[in-house]
């Protein structure tokens, strides 16, 4: 089950518990980020994390080459 459910102040809780994403439910992910337009998942957050770090990788090692 989730360990927390991060909300912003003053906005309605959404009635979809679910990641955007891999529409996962809350209760089957460690973390969820809520908001208005769209929630994300622990397991998402990481996974767009890996692609950024790639990418900036990709980039330094294209600089170096050039």
């Amino acid at each position: 089950p989730a360990t927390f459910l991060l909300i912003p102040l003053g906005e309605p809780m959404k009635k979809d518990k679910c990641c955007s994403f891999c529409d996962k439910h809350v209760d089957f992910v460690e973390c969820l980020v809520v908001d208005t337009d769209a929630n994300i998942c622990n397991e998402c957050i990481e996974i767009c994390s890996t692609i950024v770090e790639m990418n900036q990788e990709s980039k330094i090692i294209n600089m170096r080459l050039h």
